[in-house]
């Protein structure tokens, strides 16, 4: 186990753990449970093929151990480190009150963290395998089906939380997971943690939408960061105000959280972490340039690395159009004039006419 908690911490990880690849008892069911109450949204590739979640030996047969690995992405304030660009410089300019900008998640700020765990992941399978040649291993990065969170709880990275993130000692919640897989049989790391969430609610209280419906329960479909990313098509108009600034994502009840509060020390400035550091979507953007967003290319073009690709155009000045509301952007007035005549997209017409009406009262 030493050796290959040198090999993660040497590609750059800074979490290492173990779990069996059988899950403790318990943890399958409250993932089926919770698709079954259809809280996955429009997030159908949860719901396919629900058993292949039971444990990693449905995807590896002959698995032993899961290898955890958790990357802290906190940066320190959301208004600190802009980068010296001209982008840069007028998100910085920008009132972050009112009119001018829409925040974004602090796991969007950079560089896609998918892309960036893959290479890590491989560098180290690359000497895993050397270390240990007659031995299997398989890399995963929360696209495929396992369940990381559970892994990690059960490797003793840290606990799952009430608002259903995993909550570790060292970082808090802003940690990306990765897991490898592997034949090889290694003893289990479960350090005593305690009970992280005891007597606190104050994630539950901080979410405008109410999506944590109850203690370690989440409902996607009224999540901030479903609505403003997985979510396809037309935002429910109960649930519009409500997201306030959000642009892409949402960190409050991240943000609440005492574990986040006092915790979370800034990733350092080394190789590792500069791909999370580098600005492409950063803490806010300018409402104005999001609505000016033509085509497809253009927005292709403005976020080439970034994870905010995930929205599309559509989705993305779909979400503008709604913080321009929430924020009294009257400013804006003229661009969502345009695009509610002529966006080639109905459902930024019908985003961009509501927000009209509502800055119109």
């Amino acid at each position: 186990m030493d050796q290959i908690i040198k090999l993660a911490k040497a590609v750059g990880f800074d979490l290492v753990g173990v779990a069996p690849a059988e899950l403790p008892k318990g943890a399958f069911e409250k993932y089926e449970g919770w698709v079954k109450k259809g809280r996955a949204g429009q997030m159908a590739y949860l719901e396919r093929d629900v058993a292949r979640r039971r444990a990693v030996t449905q995807i590896m047969p002959g698995a032993q151990s899961v290898i955890c690995l958790g990357i802290n992405y906190f940066r320190g304030p959301r208004e600190a480190d802009y980068p010296d660009t001209e982008a840069a410089e007028r998100v910085a300019a920008a009132p972050k009150s009112s009119q001018s900008t829409g925040q974004v998640a602090r796991y969007a700020y950079g560089q896609d963290y998918h892309k960036v765990l893959e290479k890590m992941l491989k560098k180290l399978t690359h000497s895993l395998r050397a270390e240990f040649p007659e031995n299997q291993f398989k890399t995963y990065v929360d696209t495929g089906a396992v369940l990381e969170k559970a892994y990690a709880e059960a490797a003793g990275l840290g606990e799952i939380g009430e608002n259903t993130t995993l909550i570790t000692p060292e970082f808090g919640s802003f940690v990306f997971l990765s897991e490898v897989i592997t034949d090889l049989e290694i003893t289990p790391t479960k350090p005593e943690l305690a009970t992280i969430c005891e007597r606190c609610q104050a994630c539950r209280g901080a979410c405008p939408t109410g999506a944590l419906v109850g203690p370690y329960e989440l409902d996607a479909r009224r999540c901030i960061s479903y609505l403003t990313i997985e979510h396809r098509g037309s935002i429910p108009e109960k649930l519009r105000p409500l997201i306030g600034d959000w642009l892409y994502g949402c960190d409050l009840c991240q943000e609440i959280c005492p574990q986040n509060m006092n915790g979370p020390q800034p990733a350092p400035k080394d190789p590792a972490h500069e791909p999370f550091t580098c600005r492409i979507g950063g803490d806010f953007l300018v409402l104005a340039e999001i609505l000016r967003l033509q085509t497809d290319e253009e927005f292709t073009e403005k976020f080439a690395g970034s994870p905010m690709k995930r929205t599309k155009r559509e989705g993305l000045v779909r979400n503008a159009c709604v913080v321009a509301a929430n924020v009294g952007a009257t400013k804006l007035l003229p661009l969502l004039h345009n695009l509610s005549k002529h966006d080639k997209s109905d459902v930024v017409r019908e985003h961009a006419t509501w927000a009209i009406q509502q800055l119109s009262e």
